[in-house]
């Protein structure tokens, strides 16, 4: 069937009553016709209605079809060119009645070729004989041959006007049905085509309309029989037929040709007729007929208005019907329509053949007046045409559409491409077009079981056999082709509209969609899904839900064609039903839909969907029950499982699935993340997946890394509540494996060359010098040759920070329901985090892919860190120590791939620091397991450059962790230290550890003596180092031999590096530290040193003391001397500080005072004159000694004469007497008879006030280094100056800490340096902390025990004049939050060393009494020293350290003590170098020496030992140079200063 379109309605056609009022005659010539109405058709317009009407040849008769069958036979019949009488003889004869009729047949046959040669008379006569031929009761043959002859003779041209009514009278006898043909064709000749219809005109018109009716009703009878028989042809030719043809062809030529043939009353009957004809007649070629006759009837303006409806209806049918009359049929109805008198009505009637009922009306007839209502609506009343409104048309098309939805589609279609329509249509007509499209569509909208297309059901499938999957049953079998694409325009014209549509017919558009979902384009779809989030759109009625959103997701999400956009949208609709559906069933429909959804991911390669997907899943999984989650995320984990393989049908595409498998990991780690708070159960069984993913080595890497970064975050509070940190504190060693950004681009090309084991390379901050960026992991191979073969660098996978490391932030507080398992906890409600410890251990043992490696390595300490975490995991914990041991120690673990430029040393580095974060585990660790630590730690150092210094500083820490496995070890470490004396990079670290560990007695005390001299071996080859470095001009030399390792940048911390700034002047200063340290050293150690031994190392030690000046002088230097006379007090004396006697007796008369400078001491003796009772005061450098003399005087024997005092005594009283001078006492101690160099001759010093000044000023240099440490308690959430300053007590554990690093002391009178702390008013509070052994002393500024008035004092102003000042804090942080360096602002604050409980991570929001959250047992410590942008990081605990509650107040005084001795050191680097107390007495000596001698006495002497020299005699100005006039030993006077030499050994004990 031809679709009718617009484009083929023909426009601008002339009416055809609009010609010339003439008529045409056969002769070309117009003539009236006398009726007025009539009019003409033009020339042109005749021929087309001719060509319509006579289309093709009267056909011929049945007798015709054996004329050649009687060629033989007939030539007995020719008549050659006779005479007329012999002619007509002839003729006569041979049609004498008598001869058979096929024997005048074939004379008629002859005869007809020859009768119009002969007069008409001839002619005449002739018909006499065969007149019998054309009578009705003749035989049908006889007839045939009667007009055969008829013909012939109506063509003679002779005929007059009787002649020609005689034939026709013969003609219109009345024939059977088979003979019409032979009849109109003889009447055809007669009339000349109807052109010449005298005589006989009047008569015509009747016999016309009477023959059609007949005939036609034998053509009905005809059909009938032949629809009877059983063996019927399907397609025949009918005689009958073919003369109904040539009957009415020849009726619309007579009245073309004589318009007035007919009359009006003819004229109704003949419309009757042909129109009754035309309504019946299944032959094309007889309608063709009809509507000739019914076109040139109204075209000549002869159409009876009786017959307007029927003929509209008949001419509509046309149209529709007989493709070679749409165009006649088309203007016949314009024609009627453009008549005024008709519009009206023809209009009306067009309407009501639309309105009929389905039963009443054809759907020929109703597309015809369909597309002529639809062309007068577009037309719009020009052309002379009635106007057809929008409400018409639509109404038009709601009547009809149930019946003809194609048209009606077209015809909408027509309509939506017309953007004025749709604004211009009232909301309730634009319904009605909706409504027309639901139903004019029929039932193709729903496919019933679609679920999925054909072509994507593959096996992968069969990986979740929980999921079902129905046939997809291909539309185009279901729905016809035509509708389809009439459909999909329609819904392209609504997709084009929707801009410029209101929201009610928005509404119904969207509607529409929904219903035919299957067909609507992409564009559609997605304003679809806009309507129903906005909207709310109902699903189709005829369908349940869960078929409705199966088949949308069939049709537009589990096809890949369609666009990402289209398919997340789709998802939207899942999104809405998880929140909205309630209910068992609804819960069942929605898991096995959103199975369906996660089933596709295992073929699905765009990352956009597949993130919707993901987020559909988590959408679901919070709202779904428990037994829904874990076959949910079971499929999730199956899916991330897969092989990254495409199907076949798109392996084209080279796409990978890596993608889609990392958003489904994502996801997982979304939900977890949003469960946490929410669902333990749903958390963990996330939690479960996540762990197997990432611990399988058979997993995408980055899908592995997605989890890990999730899994790397979890850390747990003190009530061991989960909680997720947002970024791991892993900066430093991520910049060891280069995977930071400044790490990471390449400077210095020697890295990839081998190790460098310059101290330049060495101590670099951060590594640099990278040639690419990390690859991908691969087996380190050499080539033939031995060359190192370079791998091909690839991007990494991941970087540190690397941007957000999760997909959503995390909570910031704990888990209110996820805790971690304890082994006192029920497993089934607790995170398993030792599967998870697990896990990592498997990646360090396969040591595969190194992008999964190194981030284990680079994340694990820090997780370690929190030890709470692991509290369930000791088994593992003791295994991890043993493998990364292993691995160290056999040099097993993953090498990184060259490309990296990531050496052995660093990964080694990773492990170490692994390991020292395992010593905070300590108790975990058996004896063995211990040592091994301590030995693994021994083998790192002199293994690799890089780890040295890590590995001493986690030695520091053995110390007070593990002390006994230090001591078991001690040896071997001394032996280490040795080995790495010349690496002057790692003198402070060393001599740190030394310092540290000679505070632990316990620790050293079996260390032999010669174990012991390698201690101050270690020390003074330090010393000799310091001294070159010292006196070398600042400049590149200085910087190159101090660069920082990258330990010393990792010494930062793992969550920062020091600015590049801050080791530029720290390293020049670095020597003068070394210097001081080793001397500090040299102290500790030596009085550590029993009683008995302390005097076998004072020649060894002072033998080394001396240094050489530029002329290989020797220099004994102040800190030399200083630690000489600290020898000298100590080395017989182990009682400690003494105190002046002020108990003198009135009966020991009065007190003589006498002060003298006694080489480098100040010598007072204090006599009493009565009784001799002498108090010594010796003030030394390294302290002053108070001491009691008395002469024991035996009592006067009876003869003994009375000396002149004591007769003086007797006479003027005891207290007068005189008996003993402090002069006495002095040479008694002193001095003999033998000569003395006036140089070094006592000086007696003058009883003045200039002397009592300097010895007071003396006395008030303190005999120990005195040190302010502040220590600060942070309270839950507290992260301001104000509040902190303002805490007015601590917590259980904090008060623990200080009773562990100090004392508690009265402030009041108290004799000591309280450094600044208020001793008279208790203004600064009544009590301190404070600590102090015989060389250095600690006062601890403690916030918490001053006075807090917030009233007066809001800022506690008053604590920060004290903490503001003090280089060093100790920072006790349990607010649950980073504590940041600048806190409490100070520009004197130098160093904080934080304090915080490991598992105290967040702000506790619990209500509980302060001080009562925290017991010291078996808590951790995380424990970092943070120092001031401007100043370096050299603490063994700048990358923070795991430390037990234990070992925690031994190492934190350390930390504070080491970096307070820096502090000083770096506060006067401008200045020079740090003066100690010591130097500042020994100054003071020297001062007076300078002062009252006439020598002037050098601090640094030079005491060369070679005989000869000049002898100084009195009055000579002392230069320093001191020769002994002989009395000097050969070695020198090294050998002189060995005061143990004359004191000589030890007396036994009695």
């Amino acid at each position: 069937m031809r679709p009718l379109k617009v484009s083929q309605q023909p426009s601008g056609c002339q009416p055809l009553y609009s010609l010339v009022d003439s008529s045409m005659t056969a002769s070309g010539q117009a003539e009236d016709t006398g009726n007025a109405p009539a009019t003409l058709l033009s020339p042109a317009l005749v021929e087309r209605v001719r060509a319509f009407a006579g289309g093709r040849n009267v056909p011929t008769l049945q007798g015709d079809v054996g004329r050649g069958e009687r060629t033989s036979s007939a030539k007995k019949f020719s008549y050659g060119k006779n005479s007329e009488t012999d002619f007509q003889d002839k003729a006569i004869r041979d049609l004498d009645v008598a001869r058979r009729t096929a024997e005048r047949s074939e004379a008629i046959d002859a005869l007809a070729q020859q009768i119009n040669f002969y007069p008409v008379e001839t002619l005449m006569k002739i018909w006499v004989a065969a007149e019998d031929l054309v009578q009705e009761t003749a035989a049908i043959e006889a007839r045939n041959a009667g007009f055969i002859l008829l013909n012939a003779s109506a063509l003679h041209t002779g005929l007059a006007s009787e002649e020609r009514m005689r034939f026709f009278e013969m003609i219109i006898i009345p024939v059977g049905a088979t003979s019409l043909n032979s009849q109109v064709k003889a009447l055809n000749s007669l009339s000349d085509s109807g052109q010449n219809l005298d005589p006989f005109k009047p008569r015509l018109a009747s016999f016309l309309n009477k023959t059609i009716k007949s005939q036609f009703e034998s053509v009905m009878r005809k059909r009938a029989e032949i629809k009877n028989l059983s063996n019927r042809p399907s397609k025949m030719f009918l005689p009958e037929e073919a003369g109904l043809e040539a009957l009415l062809n020849l009726t619309s030529d007579m009245i073309v040709s004589n318009p007035d043939v007919y009359s009006s009353d003819d004229a109704f009957i003949l419309v009757g007729r042909i129109l009754w004809v035309a309504q019946k007649t299944t032959s094309e070629t007889t309608v063709k007929g009809a509507v000739s006759i019914l076109a040139v009837l109204i075209g000549l303006s002869k159409f009876p208005i009786q017959h307007l409806k029927t003929s509209i209806e008949v001419l509509c049918a046309v149209t529709c019907t007989v493709g070679e009359l749409t165009d006649l049929a088309w203007h016949c109805l314009l024609t009627i329509l453009q008549v005024p008198t008709y519009q009206t009505k023809s209009l009306g009637i067009l309407l009501e053949i639309l309105s009929k009922s389905p039963q009443d009306r054809k759907s020929s007839t109703v597309r015809g007046a369909l597309e002529m209502v639809k062309h007068l609506f577009f037309v719009q009343g020009r052309e002379g045409l009635p106007a057809v409104s929008s409400t018409q048309l639509i109404i038009g098309l709601w009547e009809i559409h149930f019946k003809l939805q194609r048209e009606c589609l077209q015809i909408i279609n027509v309509l939506l491409r017309d953007e004025q329509f749709a604004v211009k249509v009232s909301d309730g007509a634009w319904g009605i077009v909706i409504k027309i499209l639901f139903t004019a569509t029929g039932n193709h909208h729903y496919i019933k079981d679609a679920t999925h297309p054909a072509n994507l059901r593959t096996t992968l499938f069969s990986r979740s056999p929980q999921v079902t999957l129905p046939d997809r049953i291909d539309k185009d079998q279901t729905v016809e082709e035509d509708i389809l694409v009439d459909l999909k325009d329609v819904v392209k014209s609504l997709v084009s509209l929707w801009p410029s549509l209101n929201s009610k017919k928005r509404t119904d558009v969207g509607s529409f969609f929904n219903q035919f979902y299957l067909h609507i384009t992409p564009e559609a779809a997605e304003l679809l899904f806009q309507q129903i989030a906005t909207e709310g759109i109902e699903i189709p009625h005829s369908v349940d839900w869960n078929a409705w959103v199966k088949n949308m997701l069939s049709h537009f999400f589990l096809d890949k064609n369609q666009s990402p956009h289209i398919r997340c949208s789709v998802l939207q609709l899942l999104k809405n039903a998880v929140a909205n559906k309630t209910g068992d069933t609804d819960r069942r429909n929605l898991r096995q839909l959103l199975l369906h959804v996660l089933v596709s991911l295992e073929i699905e390669h765009c990352v956009q969907v597949a993130n919707e997907v993901a987020a559909l899943a988590i959408t679901w999984l919070l709202s779904a029950a428990i037994d829904d989650v874990e076959p949910t995320v079971r499929a999730l984990r199956l899916i991330v499982g897969l092989e990254d393989e495409c199907p076949a049908n798109l392996s084209t595409l080279h796409v990978s699935k890596e993608p889609i498998v990392n958003t489904v990991t994502t996801s997982l780690v979304r939900l977890f993340l949003q469960c946490l708070n929410s669902s333990a159960r749903k958390a963990t069984i996330v939690y479960d997946a996540l762990v197997d993913l990432a611990a399988n080595k058979d997993e995408a890497p980055n899908a592995r890394l997605t989890a890990m970064k999730l899994l790397t975050r979890l850390r747990c509070d003190s009530s061991h509540a989960i909680l997720v940190i947002p970024t791991p504190d892993s900066l430093n060693l991520a910049a060891t494996l280069c995977r930071t950004e400044d790490s990471a681009f390449p400077t210095n090309m020697n890295r990839l060359h081998g190790e460098q084991s310059s101290l330049n390379d060495e101590q670099s901050i951060t590594r640099m010098g990278r040639t690419s960026k990390t690859s991908t992991s691969r087996p380190n191979t050499r080539s033939a040759s031995g060359q190192e073969r370079v791998s091909k660098p690839t991007p990494p996978l991941w970087m540190y920070p690397g941007g957000k490391g999760l997909p959503d932030d995390p909570h910031t507080e704990p888990s209110d329901v996820l805790f971690v398992a304890t082994p006192e906890s029920d497993q089934k409600l607790t995170l398993r985090i030792r599967d998870w410890l697990e896990a990592m251990i498997g990646i360090l043992q396969q040591r595969g892919d190194w992008e999964i490696y190194s981030y284990v390595l680079v994340h694990l300490p820090s997780q370690l860190s929190n030890s709470s975490l692991f509290s369930n995991a000791a088994p593992h914990i003791r295994l991890l120590r043993s493998i990364i041991s292993d691995q160290l120690v056999g040099r097993k673990f993953h090498s990184p791939p060259t490309s990296t430029g990531v050496k052995d040393g660093d990964v080694a580095l990773c492990l170490f620091q692994s390991l020292i974060m395992l010593l905070g585990y300590s108790d975990h660790f058996a004896r063995g397991e211990q040592d091994a630590i301590v030995r693994t730690l021994l083998f790192g150092i002199g293994a690799w450059d890089r780890v040295m210094k890590t590995c001493i500083h986690a030695l520091t820490v053995c110390c007070h962790e593990i002390p006994l496995s230090i001591t078991r070890s001690l040896n071997g470490i001394l032996q280490k230290m040795v080995q790495i004396i010349t690496q002057s990079n790692l003198a402070m670290d060393i001599l740190e550890f030394l310092g540290g560990l000679a505070r632990l007695p316990d620790v050293h005390a079996n260390l032999t003596e010669d174990e012991l001299r390698t201690v101050f071996a270690i020390c003074t080859k330090h010393l000799e180092i310091s001294r070159e470095q010292r006196y070398k001009l600042s400049g590149p030399e200085l910087g190159a031999s101090y660069t920082s390792t990258r330990q010393s940048g990792l010494s930062a911390d793992f969550g920062s590096i020091s600015d590049s700034s801050q080791s530029t002047d720290a390293y020049k200063d670095l020597p003068q530290y070394v210097f001081a340290l080793a001397y500090h050293v040299i102290t500790f150690w030596f009085l550590s040193l029993k009683l008995a031994d302390r005097s076998k190392h004072v020649g060894w030690i002072t033998s080394r003391l001396a240094s050489k000046d530029h002329v290989n002088g020797e220099i004994m230097e102040e800190q030399s001397q200083v630690t000489l006379d600290m020898m000298h007090r100590t080395a017989y004396l182990d009682l400690g500080e003494t105190i002046p006697v002020t108990n003198f007796q009135p009966s020991d008369g009065k007190i003589a005072r006498k002060s003298w400078l006694l080489g480098l001491c100040i010598l007072t003796i204090e006599t009493a004159v009565g009784t001799g009772l002498t108090q010594i005061t010796k003030r030394q450098a390294s302290g002053t000694t108070y001491a009691m003399y008395q002469q024991h005087t035996a009592p006067l024997p009876p003869h003994h004469e009375p000396a002149p005092s004591d007769i003086m005594s007797s006479t003027h009283g005891p207290e007068s007497r005189i008996n003993a001078l402090p002069n006495h006492i002095f040479l008694q101690l002193t001095s003999t008879i033998a000569p003395m160099p006036t140089p070094m001759e006592p000086i007696c010093l003058p009883d003045d006030d200039a002397t009592k000044r300097a010895i007071a000023s003396f006395d008030r240099n303190d005999t120990v280094d005195g040190y302010r440490v502040g220590v600060i308690y942070v309270g839950n959430n507290q992260s301001s100056e104000a509040e902190i300053l303002a805490n007015s007590s601590g917590s259980k554990t904090f008060d623990a800490l200080l009773a562990g690093i100090g004392t508690k002391v009265q402030l009041k009178s108290a004799s000591f340096n309280t450094q600044g702390l208020d001793r008279v008013a208790d203004s600064d509070g009544t009590h301190t902390y404070a600590w102090r052994d015989r060389v250095t002393e600690i006062v601890y500024h403690v916030p918490t025990m001053m006075p807090t008035d917030l009233e007066s004092d809001a800022q506690c102003v008053s604590k920060k004049r004290l903490i503001g000042n003090d280089f060093v804090n100790v920072v006790f942080n349990e607010s649950g939050l980073p504590y940041k360096f600048d806190t409490i602002s100070s520009q004197f604050n130098y160093v904080n060393i934080v304090i915080t409980p490991d598992a105290l991570l967040v702000p506790n929001t619990a209500s509980y009494p302060k001080g009562d959250q925290v017991t010291t047992d078996g808590t951790r410590f995380q424990v970092q020293t943070v120092s001031n942008p401007s100043f370096p990081q050299i603490s063994p605990a700048a990358s923070y350290k795991l430390i037990s509650a234990k070992a925690l107040p031994g190492l934190v005084r350390q930390l504070a003590l080491n970096a307070s001795v820096f502090s000083h050191v770096w506060v006067d680097r401008e200045g020079g170098e740090h003066v100690s107390s010591w130097r500042n007495r020994l100054r003071e000596i020297v001062r007076l020496r300078q002062r009252f001698a006439n020598t002037g006495t050098s601090v640094s002497a030079r005491f060369p030992g070679v005989k000869g020299d000049k002898t100084y005699v009195d009055g000579d100005k002392f230069t320093g140079i001191v020769a002994m006039s002989g009395l000097a030993e050969e070695e020198g006077i090294l050998g002189g200063l060995d005061f143990s030499r004359w004191a000589g050994p030890n007396p036994p004990l009695a």
